[in-house]
């Protein structure tokens, strides 16, 4: 089993320096601090578990603390096993203060917002976070108190440190997420809660199992939103989440990560740990700005505004019940989050017909979940007849729509809308539901029909039925197997569906 342990490292984010991502696509915000990073070959500090428990306590060190360092994580008994702290000694921790260098009660408003925001960053998980501390049992703990120095540090920077095992999460662990050093460089109380916050859910999320992230994959857009980010000049959000979205690893610029693998998820890396919690995130808001009341007339544009605490990730409109569009959900930008709310309008297509309209549009953030907003407008005149309608619709009440699509992949069509898949392709005499494909792979078509994937594009197809045989409508496949060009479809195609129902159309 290739396995590796790394110290995790969080660095001061007050002087910003700005450097560009390996292909200068964003501006990157932190102190020129480094994270050290030690490959051990000696054994693992803690049991990779299937299952660890899933309490993470949050010590404020009242009256002060004392943690051992030793060979074995143990946080119930105040052991710590973190690569980097000198081992035989004990090392004591002064107790939590607030930004106004106040301790006790007078400290209690900053560290109860500390501990609600840690709690909901980690709500979408089965974990319990708490500043009780469990009196048995095995636990996660992460005392947030004090400087390096009290913990036999010296580290440029450091504001944090815990431990990373490539083999899986590690139970019992302490994290350490230095006040002290955030107390120094946050600049007002605000600042200091939102980033002890952060600070503290990094930390956990590395004895988790969590790498450092640089870039989203899907969009190459910067990884600022998630607290396993170094990011601070790209977006600052007033709280960070686990991410929905497949990151490559990396500090100040894209680097190898760590463990044996390429990139990863964190929201699902922890949810595949801890299972389903029940996230206190409300699902993003809709509220229409176009039209701005219901009955009144629309032309060619349909506007919202949208927002989420956690962020909105994309917005759908819908027309008498149909998808019509989608929007990707606003930036975060640089000194902020994403604008709670933004705005999106939707451009209708100069197809959409003329008519009554229920609109609803939905709004989701990177975990699905969703808000909606409805309202009835007409564009134009209400339909009497299909005459007026596109292919496939019919005027019900002066609205035109569609019925629920029914056709599966194979059927015979003659409009997108038709399909279930919205893919409807083939010959104007010819045309099949199908769907897209990836031509090469071979399980991009279904298993269950003679079908192969036909490249209409670089890199992009449709599947098609597939014959035994050549003929002058023919294409080789990769597997010496015949399919029927996109375009050509002809007599084949006819014969293969023949025995299936046309569906009505006007």
């Amino acid at each position: 089993m290739r396995w590796c342990v790394a110290v995790a490292v969080l660095v001061s984010l007050l002087h910003r320096v700005h450097a560009e991502s390996r292909d200068g696509s964003f501006p990157l915000g932190h102190d020129g601090g480094t994270c050290g990073t030690v490959a051990v070959s000696s054994p693992r500090t803690g049991a990779a578990l299937t299952q660890i428990a899933k309490v993470l306590y949050l010590n404020r060190c009242t009256g002060g603390c004392t943690v051992t360092a030793a060979a074995q994580q143990d946080a119930p008994h105040d052991v710590t096993a973190v690569s980097g702290i000198p081992r035989g000694n004990s090392y004591s921790l002064p107790e939590f203060k607030n930004f106004n260098n106040e301790i006790g009660a007078a400290a209690d408003a900053e560290w109860s917002q500390i501990v609600a925001c840690v709690a909901q960053t980690y709500s979408y998980f089965d974990i319990h976070v708490t500043d009780v501390r469990p009196p048995a049992g095995n636990y996660g703990m992460s005392i947030v108190a004090g400087t390096q120095d009290r913990i036999g540090l010296s580290i440029p920077g450091l504001l944090g440190i815990s431990q990373l095992d490539c083999a899986g999460p590690l139970d019992n662990v302490i994290s350490f997420v230095l006040s002290e050093a955030h107390r120094q460089i946050s600049g007002t109380s605000k600042a200091y809660v939102r980033e002890l916050c952060t600070t503290i859910a990094h930390e956990a999320g590395h004895a988790f199992g969590l790498q450092h992230e640089f870039r989203f994959i899907e969009d190459n857009s910067s990884a600022c939103s998630d607290p396993m980010s170094y990011d601070t000049g790209t977006c600052n959000p007033d709280q960070r989440y686990f991410r929905n979205k497949i990151a490559a690893c990396g500090r100040f610029t894209e680097e190898p990560c760590n463990c044996p693998n390429n990139a990863a998820n964190s929201h699902a890396l922890l949810f595949n740990v801890f299972g389903p919690g029940t996230p206190t995130v409300p699902p993003p808001t809709v509220a229409f700005t176009v039209p701005a009341a219901a009955n009144a007339p629309i032309s060619s544009t349909i506007a919202v505004s949208s927002g989420s605490r956690r962020g909105v990730n994309r917005v759908e409109l819908y027309l008498n019940g149909w998808k019509w569009m989608t929007l990707k959900g606003a930036v975060f930008v640089r000194g902020g989050g994403q604008p709670d709310p933004s705005p999106y309008v939707f451009t209708l297509p100069a197809r959409v017909p003329d008519g009554i309209y229920d609109i609803e549009v939905k709004s989701y953030d990177d975990v699905e979940a969703v808000g909606t907003g409805t309202i009835r407008a007409t564009k134009g005149a209400p339909c009497t007849s299909a005459d007026t309608c596109l292919t496939g619709q019919r005027c019900d009440a002066g609205r035109c729509l569609w019925d629920s699509p029914v056709g599966q992949f194979g059927e015979p069509c003659t409009y997108n809308e038709f399909c279930m898949s919205n893919l409807c392709t083939g010959t104007q005499d010819a045309q099949i539901c199908t769907q897209p494909c990836i031509p090469g792979v071979e399980d991009s078509c279904p298993l269950d029909t003679a079908t192969t994937c036909v490249e209409n594009t670089p890199g992009a197809g449709v599947c098609f039925p597939v014959e035994d045989s050549g003929g002058c409508c023919s294409v080789e496949d990769d597997g010496g197997r015949r399919a029927v060009a996109p375009f050509a479809l002809g007599l084949f195609v006819l014969a293969w569906i023949g025995r299936r129902r046309r569906p009505s159309t006007r």
